[in-house]
């Protein structure tokens, strides 16, 4: 190509930067809005980014057929314990506790949804440990996955991509973060609170193999606070100081 647009440095990585025939500065600070910035380039000043996730009718009635089948008849929230980084999970304990308080508070269902054993073990003790107020998800591909996020009033997890998922299907969350910043990384779009007890700082490989520090020092108290203002309809995107 004649023309290479890309980041200069030091957004731009290893030798990418002197590839480019066009190098942007971002002034932005969400990934995505840094991304958009690569338009300027073109003329493009003001773009937008619409997100848009297909959830075939298949996968809207295998959803529905598992809420009918579990007697879900009421308001739903989703959660998922899992992250690609150990240094981002939350206790599966307090998302149970959460799970807990969701139902006897607001009466809703939490469905935990999982991928991979290690998850699904975890999914299975919050689901015992919540009073009867949370179930298992069954094995979902990403349509039905999406489905469900799209069937839900609430999401509770952390900085990984169901949560993405989850904001894409227009559903208001509850995420929390420890070694990524909200600011570059949280749900985009309003209507999300996001909860931070301090930021877990390092270069990129030490955040990744640290420990979930930061994340166990957000409380469960702060995320039931944190869903109380979102069901309550006066969520909306900021961050919040959790302990």
């Amino acid at each position: 190509a004649q023309r290479r647009i890309g980041f200069a440095r030091p957004q731009g990585r290893e030798l990418a930067p002197w590839l480019a025939t066009d190098r942007v500065v971002p002034r932005k600070t969400h990934a995505v809005d840094r991304f958009l910035e690569l338009l300027a380039p073109l003329g493009i000043e003001k773009a937008r980014a619409e997100f848009r996730l297909a959830d075939p009718p298949a996968a809207r009635e295998a959803a529905q057929r598992f809420l009918q089948h579990a007697g879900v008849n009421g308001p739903l929230a989703v959660m998922h314990p899992g992250a690609g980084w150990d240094s981002k999970l939350w206790p599966a304990e307090r998302f149970a506790e959460v799970a807990a308080y969701l139902g006897e508070r607001h009466g809703m269902t939490t469905v935990v949804a999982w991928s991979g054993a290690r998850v699904k073990a975890w999914a299975k003790e919050i689901a015992g440990a919540s009073g009867g107020r949370a179930i298992t998800a069954p094995q979902t591909t990403l349509p039905e996955l999406i489905a469900l996020l799209r069937a839900a009033t609430l999401y509770v997890g952390s900085d990984s991509g169901p949560l993405h998922m989850a904001a894409a299907v227009g559903t208001a969350t509850v995420s929390l973060f420890g070694p990524s910043t909200p600011e570059a990384n949280g749900p985009y779009g309003a209507g999300h609170v996001m909860l931070q007890a301090y930021y877990q700082s390092g270069s990129r490989r030490q955040r990744q193999f640290a420990d979930n520090h930061a994340m166990r020092a957000i409380s469960s108290h702060a995320v039931m606070k944190a869903c109380d203002e979102i069901l309550s309809g006066a969520g909306r995107q900021r961050r919040e100081q959790a302990a």
